[in-house]
């Protein structure tokens, strides 16, 4: 009985050590061997109502509301600057309002992060970090969570990194992934066996950065293997080349795409993917003295064609299954590739961003949404025999209520297109959200 319990006993126990440590500050060793507790707190509080996005159908009465409620207590033991040592415990539960008849549920208290780093000052060699670890390169497009069907609550990599500093402003990183179907490295308190990946998966890969006098230029290479987890159901060596770049064009005008290619194997069919997207912005602070943006661009994830059988050019985003582009539409797809699995997508589109002032800022984006690839006929969802997939309008307005406090709400709207079946209806989608960080 006691080994059955030993996962939930040590977790306990370092619970316990970080609640004990908040009574305590710095605590120093001797004069040459200095060491530095630093301790952390958040609360996140969600209420997320929303209709049709999974369904679009009204006639289902899918519509549901609930509170997310997310608690993380962190602990950063230091020695230097040159070693840490970096733990964070975290919880998110849901309230239902509707549907009425699910019951409260604690969910898991699992490792947020659990990871030694490095600080090397000699060499080329800058910073190992090993263990649970946050990741995120550019702007997530392929790297940003790790585990994406446990929605928001976490976005860890169990990993191993190093970052190799070839020369002033230019960064080499490589960094190993190995990512389960489950949270199998690490205990948890009252475990749910909370799903985390459709698929165990490894990862490895080289992320460099580079700043030059007048833009920053980014490239990758990342190799995603896949595992066969049933019978007949053939692994994925996925091979991604890539690259962004961010080149300031004078006047308040930025440009910005990033662009990657995909090959290898999957279900026994070559691989020939694309996937990327591009924006010029222009930013001013002269419309009522306030910092304003307007940027213009589009999105292209190449589809798979369904009658190659030999090959499959449906574009795999890897790590960035996100809501990058929308809160809502994520579900969606959740019927047609799977929540956040962006593929299949052409997107013109238009941001706007609007500072009222330091502390309140106003975002709104219009899609127009289109699949470079029709929907099967023999699909019930999506359904349609168009390429439209419609319309896409998200707002969101955020605020700083005060130097530890924040939040934000958000509203979006979804009009179905040719793409969906005949008689999809439109969606809604709504949050409220507020934070505090200790």
């Amino acid at each position: 009985m006691l080994k059955k319990n030993l996962p939930e006993l040590f977790s306990i126990a370092i619970i316990i050590f970080i609640s004990v440590s908040f009574c305590y500050g710095d605590i120093t060793v001797t004069d040459n061997q200095t060491w530095k507790l630093k301790l952390g707190f958040s609360e996140r509080f969600r209420i997320e109502t929303w209709d049709n996005s999974i369904s679009l159908n009204s006639d289902a009465l899918a519509g549901t509301s609930y509170t997310r409620n997310r608690t993380t207590i962190s602990s950063q033991l230091a020695y230097k600057k040159r070693a840490e040592l970096n733990l964070k415990l975290g919880n998110e539960f849901r309230q239902y309002f509707v549907t009425e008849t699910r019951a409260f549920n604690l969910n898991e208290i699992y490792f947020d992060q659990l990871n030694l780093k490095w600080q090397a000052d000699y060499g080329i060699l800058s910073t190992i970090i090993v263990g649970r670890q946050d990741m995120s390169f550019g702007e997530g497009f392929v790297i940003m969570d790790g585990g994406p069907l446990d929605g928001s609550r976490s976005g860890y990599f169990d990993a191993a990194r190093v970052d190799l500093t070839m020369a002033p402003k230019k960064l080499l990183t490589c960094f190993y992934v190995n990512q389960n179907d489950k949270d199998r490295f690490l205990p948890r308190i009252n475990n749910k066996n909370q799903a985390m990946n459709p698929r165990p998966e490894q990862s490895f890969g080289v992320y460099s950065t580079n700043d030059f006098s007048k833009f920053n230029l980014q490239g990758y290479y990342i190799h995603k293997h896949v595992d066969e987890t049933f019978v007949g159901d053939d692994d994925a060596n996925i091979h991604t080349i890539g690259s962004r770049i961010q080149y300031p064009l004078g006047s308040g005008f930025t440009f910005t795409a990033e662009g990657a290619y995909q090959f290898g194997k999957t279900a026994g069919s070559d691989i020939a993917a694309f996937g990327g997207y591009g924006y010029l912005t222009w930013q001013s602070q002269r419309w009522l003295n306030r910092h304003y943006a307007l940027s213009l661009g589009t999105i292209y994830l190449s589809g798979d064609n369904h009658s190659t059988t030999a090959k499959y050019e449906g574009w795999d985003p890897l790590y960035g299954r996100w809501p990058k582009w929308s809160e809502s539409y994520i579900y969606t797809l959740v019927n047609e590739s799977g929540v956040a699995n962006w593929t299949n997508l052409l997107s013109l589109f238009i941001k706007t961003r609007y500072e009222f002032s330091p502390n309140v800022r106003m975002f709104i984006d219009y899609h127009h949404l289109m699949a470079p690839r029709s929907s099967t006929s023999n699909t019930p969802f999506p359904g349609g025999t168009g390429k439209i997939r419609g319309e896409l309008l998200t707002t969101r307005l955020t605020y700083n209520l005060a130097k530890n406090i924040s939040g934000h709400t958000i509203w979006e709207y979804f009009d179905p297109g040719s793409y969906y079946f005949s008689g999809a209806d439109h969606a809604n989608w709504l949050r409220l959200e507020f934070s505090l960080s200790l």
